[in-house]
């Protein structure tokens, strides 16, 4: 069966009386299915599913396949697709389970929202049905997740070795000591670039910088001491939360 992702649709999945004459709503001379999403060429009148006709025009530029002088599209005629809409479709996952048959302007959503469609899984590789992939993915051993706490990557069958609750909050606290040593690195430039500013802004104006200008620095006091925690956090917390682990 064609999906209707691509070019027009199989003549087999048209459920419909035996009397129905479906030459009509065939794309002419390109797919020789039936319609889907079709535009016409002005001039000659002949109808061709959207897609079928783009591909031809790229090999073909400005050619009617029906040989006209040039290829104008126009939008397709209301009999044509008032016939395509009486047409009952059935979904392109049938073989999959699917027994859904569906009216020719429903069908495109339908199969996008059908749990009937084949997925594979990243972990185990397996197709899995759609409407049964979430449950799927919750139990594949070999599904890689991300922790939404510490980042880790990890698969569900390694998550006693790789991502246990003490390894997710060590990895949680070495992070924290990355960040905090890159702050306290980014406010240490800022205080000295404080300092030399202030420094220059001094000399210029002929006041010599000395340790009895201690009103001076009351403000580049504060940061320093705010700096001192951001130290000794950093330095501090993982060490005596490692000790602390290995001894219980």
């Amino acid at each position: 069966m064609t999906s209707t992702n691509d070019i027009g649709l199989a003549p087999e999945r048209i459920q419909c009386s035996t009397t129905t004459d479906l030459n009509d709503l065939v794309c002419s001379t390109i797919c020789e299915n039936i319609l889907w999403k079709p535009v016409a060429c002005q001039q000659c009148e002949t109808h061709f599913c959207s897609l079928c006709i783009r591909q031809w025009l790229n090999k073909n530029p400005n050619q009617c396949p029906m040989r006209c002088d040039k290829f104008i599209e126009r939008s397709c005629s209301k009999f044509i697709a008032k016939r395509l809409a009486q047409l009952q479709i059935i979904c392109i996952y049938q073989p999959n389970g699917c027994n859904e048959v569906i009216p020719y302007e429903a069908l495109e959503k339908h199969e996008i929202m059908c749990g009937y469609q084949l997925l594979k899984c990243a972990g185990c590789l397996a197709e899995i049905l759609k409407k049964d992939f979430t449950e799927h993915q919750s139990q594949c051993p070999l599904t890689v997740t991300t922790c939404d706490d510490c980042k880790m990557i990890y698969k569900q069958n390694d998550v006693l070795q790789t991502h246990s609750d003490v390894i997710c909050l060590k990895e949680q606290l070495r992070q924290h000591q990355q960040q905090s040593q890159y702050e306290i690195q980014q406010l240490k430039q800022q205080i000295q670039q404080t300092l030399n500013d202030q420094n220059t802004l001094l000399a210029s104006r002929g006041i010599i910088v000395n340790d009895n200008n201690v009103s001076a620095y009351i403000v580049l006091f504060d940061r320093c001491s705010t700096l001192s925690r951001l130290e000794y956090s950093a330095t501090n917390l993982y060490p005596i939360y490692d000790r602390s682990r290995d001894t219980s």
